[in-house]
């Protein structure tokens, strides 16, 4: 009690200065513009189409909103990311994102060439290859050629670009960017029924398989 006596007012002065402190913080904040931003709830991966859970609403101060961000939610919900990864926390912004279909937008953020279109591969024939990603470039194989004369599997097109890839319970299909110039072949082989496979590409030459080699290695 006797510190306190002595320095009573050290103390009144402190006290004052605290409060005199609070009043000016809350005096600056009430008078502080603020303005909802749209952000990334959750990480959003390139082609993706956002949807409302993957999304939430943060007030922040209005002298650091950018004008290529978002008030509301509905202004964005079924777009498709096409510049990201946009990371949890992260305003969303125009740059990141298109109006496009997912498909489209992946093929325009991926196949960067013109002269490129998407085809959809027969389901079912790479699904062991799910661990593939949009933007992985592929070879597609697939048997040419007369059966009776000896057909054999080659490389049809290389370096196809992943634009989408099979999910449980969705889809077990692939879907490819392939030059224009190759997609009637591919287009052609898939009428035909015949199957295709695909194999990462690890820059080394297509290999070119014939029937007779595929029996006899299986013998």
């Amino acid at each position: 009690m006797e510190i306190i006596k002595r320095n009573f007012s050290i103390v009144i002065a402190l006290l004052v200065a605290i409060i005199a402190g609070v009043l000016i913080y809350f005096a600056i904040s009430s008078q502080m513009s603020t303005t909802p931003v749209v952000v990334a709830k959750n990480t959003i991966i390139v082609g993706k189409e956002i949807k409302t859970e993957d999304l939430s609403v943060v007030l922040y101060p209005s002298s650091v909103v950018p004008a290529s961000s978002f008030s509301s939610v509905g202004q964005i919900v079924g777009s498709t990311v096409i510049n990201g990864p946009i990371i949890a926390g992260n305003m969303v912004r125009n740059e990141n994102i298109s109006d496009a279909s997912s498909i489209r937008a992946a093929l325009e953020t991926y196949a960067t060439e013109p002269g490129w279109t998407a085809i959809e591969l027969p389901p079912g024939g790479a699904y062991g290859m799910s661990g593939l990603r949009r933007g992985d470039k592929v070879d597609i194989y697939a048997e040419v050629g007369d059966p009776e004369q000896g057909a054999i599997i080659s490389a049809i097109c290389q370096n196809a670009i992943i634009l989408d890839k099979p999910v449980a319970e969705e889809s077990d299909q692939f879907i490819v960017a392939v030059p224009l110039e190759k997609a009637t072949v591919v287009a052609e082989l898939i009428i035909r029924g015949k199957p295709m496979t695909l194999a990462l590409n690890n820059g080394d030459s297509p290999v070119v398989i014939s029937r007779e080699n595929v029996k006899r290695d299986v013998q």
